[in-house]
Order: structure tokens, then sequence, then C-alpha cells
């Protein structure tokens, strides 16, 4: 009987741990959500990249300053946004779009454009510096987070296995570029004119992104 190479034993070994795989993680150091009062978009942002639309939250202007925020899944808390005091509050006890409730400060960053007590700001941006995605790649599910806190359960987003150990993901909306996890080098890179869920041409570019799979 011919001895089999170690080296095959070696591949099977990885391969069948590659696919004990059952969930990756992105941790962002760029992220943040924005919103404009005057159009009343909020969109969450990671490195530079639409990572929701924010069609799962809800926003109340309370005073011309003061906004209540949240994503509709969101039970017995909401974010109170003070863009004259340039804070963040977690609120329980509250009654979302009026005034009242326990707040407790977040550890975030807010920047605001314009505005003042009496006139609504250009803009303003929650500053995360703990925001992540996670995709479950038994259930097929994304789920975006920071400060502990789901902010998209992903449902606007695809997904492709190309290989065990190679992932395409999306949001519907980007339509020249994906992004490809490979689990075996922990690497994220970002794929523009390449052809989603498979293994084509494009161009390539790694983004500074820790990539964890368990």
């Amino acid at each position: 009987m011919k001895k089999v190479p170690i080296l095959f034993f070696i591949l099977i070994l990885v391969l069948a741990a590659l696919t004990l795989a059952s969930s990756i993680s992105l941790k962002f150091t760029d992220a943040y959500l924005v919103y404009v009062p005057s159009s009343q978009i909020l969109q969450i942002i990671a490195h530079d990249k639409v990572i929701s639309y924010g069609s799962e939250w809800s926003v109340q202007q309370v005073r011309p300053y003061l906004y209540h925020i949240k994503l509709n899944m969101w039970q017995g808390f909401f974010w109170k946004v003070n863009t004259s005091q340039k804070k963040v509050f977690r609120t329980t006890d509250g009654e979302f779009g009026a005034i009242g409730g326990n707040d407790t400060q977040m550890n975030v960053s807010l920047e605001v454009v314009g505005g003042s007590a009496d006139v609504p700001p250009t803009r303003f941006a929650i500053r995360f510096n703990d925001a992540y995605l996670i995709y479950n790649i038994e259930t097929q599910s994304i789920q975006i987070g920071a400060q502990q806190t789901a902010l998209s359960y992903g449902t606007d987003w695809n997904k492709a296995q190309v290989y065990p150990y190679l992932f395409h993901i999306r949001l519907a909306t980007w339509k020249d570029f994906y992004w490809q996890v490979n689990t075996s080098r922990k690497e994220l890179v970002e794929v523009t004119n390449g052809s989603f869920g498979k293994i084509s041409g494009g161009t390539s570019t790694k983004i500074p992104i820790v990539v964890n799979v368990q």
C-alpha cells in the first residue's frame, strides 16, 4: 500500500477545520451613524461605505437640539441625542418622542454641524469605537452592532459562500463592488468589478479590518 503524503493529511485537516467555522466577525475601526434632519436620512457608515440605510430605524425630533432615535426592534430603551451638549444618552423608563426617562451617557463622540438651541443642526454623527459586523454562516444571517447593541439585522445584505474558507458579502445596493472574506487568512478585501459569488476578475483592495473566525 502506498503511503499517503503527510502534506495531504495536513490539507485535509486544514479544510476540515475551516468548514467548522460557524461565524465571522469584522471589527470596524472607523464607523458612525449619521442623521440629516432636513432630509430625515439616517445611515450607518463603516470605512467610507454605507452598511445600512436606516430603514429599520425611527427618529423623533423633540427639540431643535434634541432627538430620540432607535432601532425598531429595541425594547425598553432608546438613544437620546443632545446636539447642544454634544452628548448621547441611553434612555430607559421613558417614552419615545417625549421628555423624561432615565439617562445614562454613552461612551461615544457626537459630531455636530450647524444648529443652535432654536435651529436644528445640518447633520450629526455618532462615532463608535466598538462597531462590528457578525456573519453567522449556519443561519446565513448578518448583524451589525456597536455599544453592545444591535444597529441592524442585515436583512438587506447578500451573502455567498464560494469556498469553505471564502465568502462574499455586500449591501444589496452596492453595485460595482463587494467584500470578500478569507477565513483562512483572516483577511477582508474589497473587490471592484468582480462577479459576486464567483471567482473571477476584478480589482482587490485589502481593507484594514480585523477578521475573527469562530
